[in-house]
């Protein structure tokens, strides 16, 4: 992808994609092993959109309504990426390549996979000023190029692979499974030998890569290849892979890197890339790896003695949460506003005194812009939040700093970098348009209301608006061409006046309160520093000369301090120094030496039409599948089909059972064109009759409609499903009496079961990016079943089920944890002599193929009894588990594709009972404890591999040692 998730809270927002059947989930974990799994939004696509699809020689290009200028800006950007990149990589795809166009959220991004077929993503929304993607001069040509270079790269494959894919379909890419500073270091190569900017000569990557060698040194290649617990987590890959690789580019030659996906695309053995560095760089990446390192750790020393020597900016740092922590704004009494964002907490909103206290004002969804009132009562802050159950849009809130309450201003807006005139009356803000457009616009605060003040260009993009303090002017920065540049903007005749132009990065421009200076920050240097522009006629002067970087500049009321965002190992945080321009010297010159941006564009249109789903149903691959019945090992095939924008999905599956010499199969269908999400199955399968004898058996069949209707609110997700079910039950070897007058050792009756459903599930649980487990809130979940003759079933029976948790952050220590949670449910009626609820130990599987497809023992149990070990029409289940960190690891095996993260502990207690009756006294009771460690696999697929021991203390109690793979409750 382009960029990496954001890590932040998982919770009611990070819920995963649904899967229709275990199959898909096999594919997803591949997916994932790959790096390359790319989910629809949470809920789909809005069903409500048109799709289209235009043709170029080389692409076909899928977009919604609203993006038709953009989508032939970049099916044309498509077509010079190709005649670019294919010598480069030495690779051209064997057909034509899909790209899908959306414009579904207010975050940037893209991504691509090669497996099965080629299909890149595009994020319509360009980067705000603070992403890593912040440097390019069109950001839409840096996203092609990037996701482009994916295609070219990981589309390469040779040898036996080849061969395994001429017969199953694409299911074999070998440079899919590489670490990501290879992945993503190949593709960030691309984007910057074709732009004149890029990540390759990023001054924030050169930041946090500079700060990691002065606070404790770069990684190892192992950190390198996994992703670390701290800053900047899953972005470590980018940025040792953007840097390390262009230093392999400056001693190898560009010509390397398709060499090396060549090698390595035709390797019959996976994760092997040591082999083919030696083959083709004539060192392993591991010696290379190491050269890099101390060559670049003593250039960042001799820039820093330079540095030194000029004099260095002491700032006094103020807060000390690190991630995204910032957005300082003083208050008209002196104090500081800030947005706390650490990873240990949800975002907060709080003002330090001049005493050092930190009084907290509110928490909020997530980090965002601020902006305080002339008055200093109330502040306005941007949320990024789900709009419409499809959409992620930022949008304002006013926030009363007394008493913390906070009122929205304005839904589906997408605005953000607010700032309050003088009178109090508007703000200004960015305001982004569909087709990846953003525009300046002033904000009534009265109504909600947007009137534009300036519409730039196609290409430019806008940031940071800020008010002159006499309310007639606006300072801003513009992304347009080569450079971003500060610029004034006249509110009375909108003439605007440019501040700076050249080649740098300027932006987050401010005024001091007498109006004569206009702060920014500004990368000219190489480095990020704060100049101040003499409005007078005085020139430009620098005003902070630091080791890692200055952002978003703030002066007092009364122009004796200035306030800034600075920069260390742990993330971003603020700092203060005093107001002083008499100390300022004159700004040297921009440094910066940058090629000049490719002349791609052109005039041409390409046809359009209307968007077909079928084009891309059919399946693209089979593949025969080792799993398991109820009476041991079975062999099956199966394949599926999705088409691009996610409206229709199905999934076949036949197998044969090797000990059972039974058949079973399952097919089935999904669609995404309504809302709700309407589900269609069927079935045939062995299972084993609940408390039957072992060895009883039947077959069952089955088919079932359902629907589901998921909303998202800004931290919590309720969803509503209901379904109807037909399954028959056709018990195959029940003993039957020898007698007319016997009693039959055991009954169960044929007959079919047509069975109503609707549940419905609500969560609000959050968990912290530094925690172990859940940390805060609860969830709650109902299902009631029901089958009765009027429906069509020969049985006739009700059930309700229910569950309630709830996490609990214990006060006297970091991210130690309680989780609670009690469950059960009730039936009655007949089922043919079955029991409708079992309980008893975890389940384990074959933990290879809980890996693969991703199932592993995730939820509640009765630990420290046999699975199953009690059923009946009625049960009840408590669990309580103490949950605390362990250890820190962040450390791998060299090249390995295996990361340590942490190591977390749980000590639990479990209490439940399921029978036809039964009395508090008979509760069965067990105790249990568990070591859980994260772990990194496959460089992308994040698991927890769970050791543990549990004890029974009733009469049914086994001493139940347990490895399993997944996710405690």
């Amino acid at each position: 992808s382009a960029c990496p998730e954001p890590a932040g809270t998982e919770g009611s927002r990070g819920r995963s994609a649904r899967r229709l059947l275990a199959e898909r989930r096999l594919w997803a974990a591949l997916l994932c092993l790959a790096g390359l799994f790319f989910a629809l939004p949470a809920s789909g696509y809005d069903p409500k959109l048109d799709w289209h699809t235009l043709e170029t020689p080389n692409f076909r290009l899928h977009y919604h309504d609203g993006l038709g200028p953009l989508a032939q800006r970049a099916a044309r950007a498509a077509e010079a990426a190709h005649r670019r990149l294919v010598p480069m990589l030495g690779h051209r795809p064997g057909g034509k390549v899909d790209l899908v166009l959306s414009d579904e959220t207010d975050s940037a991004n893209g991504s691509a996979n090669a497996f099965l077929r080629p299909v890149i993503h595009l994020l319509a929304v360009p980067p705000d000023d603070r992403s890593e993607l912040n440097d390019f001069e069109d950001y839409l040509w840096n996203l092609v190029i990037h996701e482009y270079a994916h295609i070219l790269h990981l589309d390469q494959v040779g040898g036996v692979p080849a061969l395994v894919n001429a017969l199953f379909g694409k299911v074999w890419t070998p440079n899919s499974f590489q670490p990501k500073w290879i992945i993503e270091g190949v593709a960030i190569w691309a984007e910057s030998a074709l732009s004149g900017g890029g990540r390759a000569r990023s001054s924030l990557y050169d930041m946090y890569l500079r700060t990691q060698v002065l606070e404790g040194g770069l990684r190892g290649i192992d950190g390198a290849s996994g992703s670390p617990t701290v800053w900047p987590r899953g972005g470590t890959g980018y940025l040792y892979g953007a840097r390390f690789l262009d230093w392999v580019r400056t001693r190898h030659g560009a010509a390397v890197f398709a060499q090396i996906s060549r090698n390595y695309g035709a390797q019959l053995i996976p994760y092997g890339i040591n082999l083919t560095a030696r083959e083709e760089l004539g060192s392993s990446w591991l010696t290379l790896f190491e050269q890099w390192r101390a060559e670049y750790t003593a250039e960042v020393a001799a820039s820093v003695a330079r540095l030194r020597e000029r004099g260095l900016t002491e700032p006094r740092r103020l807060t000390f949460s690190g991630e995204q922590t910032g957005e300082p704004r003083f208050l008209p009494d002196g104090r500081l506003l800030y947005v706390e964002a650490s990873g240990d907490a949800r975002a907060k909103l709080r003002i330090l005194g001049s005493g050092g206290e930190a009084r907290l004002v509110r928490e909020l969804y997530s980090s965002g812009s601020l902006a305080v009132s002339p008055d200093g009562k109330s502040a306005l802050v941007s949320q990024t939040l789900p709009h419409d159950e499809y959409y992620a849009f930022e949008d304002l809130f006013r926030v009363e700093l007394a008493e913390g309450r906070w009122e929205r201003l304005t839904r589906g807006a997408r605005v953000t970098e607010p700032d309050v005139a003088p009178d109090g009356r508007t703000a200004v803000v960015v305001r982004r348009l569909a087709g990846g457009r953003t525009e300046l616009a002033r904000l009534s605060l009265a109504d909600g209301s947007l009137e534009t003040l300036y519409s730039p260009p196609e290409r430019s993009v806008l940031y940071t608006p800020r008010f002159s303090p006499d309310g007639q002017s606006v300072a801003f920065a513009e992304q347009g061409g080569a450079g971003r540049n500060v610029r004034v903007l006249d509110l009375q005749t909108r003439a605007i006046a440019e501040i700076t132009r050249d080649r740098a990065l300027d932006s987050n421009p401010t005024f001091d309160p007498t109006g004569r200076w206009l702060l920014f920050a500004s990368d000219r240097s190489g480095i990020y520093n704060l100049y101040a522009h003499d409005l007078t006629g005085g020139g430009t002067r620098q005003v902070t000369n630091v080791l890692t970087g200055a952002f978003r500049p703030a002066v007092s009321p009364d122009g004796k301090r200035l306030a800034f965002v600075t920069f260390s190992r742990t993330g971003y945080d603020v700092a203060e120094m005093p107001f002083d321009p008499d100390s300022w010297a004159p700004a040297p010159e921009t440094s910066l030496e940058r090629p000049a941006p490719p002349e791609w564009e052109s005039r041409e249109l390409f046809p359009v039409r209307a968007y077909r789903a079928s084009e891309s149903l059919q399946p693209r691959y089979w593949l025969p599948l080792l799993e398991t019945d109820v009476s041991g090992p079975t062999l099956a095939v199966t394949t599926s089909g999705a088409d691009l924008v996610g409206r229709h999905s199905w999934s076949v599956r036949a197998g044969y059972g090797l000990a059972s010499h039974a058949p079973y199969g399952d097919l089935s269908y999904s669609t995404r064109v309504f809302r709700p999400v309407l589900t269609a199955s069927a079935g045939s399968w062995l299972a084993r009759i609940p408390e039957a004898p072992t060895g009883l058996l039947e077959r069952q069949w089955g088919a079932g409609l359902s629907a589901s209707l998921p909303f998202d609110g800004p931290d919590w997700w309720l969803s509503l499903s209901a379904g109807y079910e037909l399954r028959y039950y056709e018990p195959l070897n029940v003993p039957k009496p020898v007698e007319p007058m016997e009693t039959a050792p055991f009954r169960a009756d044929h007959g079919l079961a047509a069975t109503a459903s609707a549940r419905i599930y609500w969560s609000n649980a959050q968990r912290f990016a530094n925690a172990i487990s859940a940390e805060r809130g609860q969830a709650l979940s109902l299902t009631v079943r029901g089958a009765r003759p009027e429906l069509g079933s020969h049985f006739s029976f009700a059930s309700v089920e229910a569950s309630a948790t709830r996490y609990l952050r214990m006060p006297w220590l970091d991210h130690h944890a309680l989780a609670l949670r009690l469950a059960g449910g009730l039936g009655v009626g007949d089922l043919g002599n079955r029991r409708v609820f079992s309980l008893g130990g975890l389940a384990l599987g074959n933990p290879l193929l809980d890996l693969l497809y991703q199932r592993g023992s995730s939820g509640a149990a009765l630990r420290g009894y046999a699975p199953g070990a009690f059923s009946g029409n009625r049960y009840v289940l408590g669990n309580a588990e103490y949950r605390f960190p362990l250890l820190t690891v962040d450390r791998g095996l060299w090249t390995l594709p295996l990361f340590v993260r942490r190591v977390h502990g749980a000590l639990g207690v479990d209490v439940g009972e399921a029978g036809e009756r039964f009395e508090l006294r008979g509760l069965k009771t067990a105790v249990a404890a568990e070591v859980r460690t994260e772990l990194l696999l496959g460089y992308n697929l994040l698991t927890e591999l769970r050791v543990g021991y549990a004890r029974g203390l009733s009469a049914e109690g086994i001493d139940n040692f347990f490895v399993t793979l997944g996710s405690g409750w």
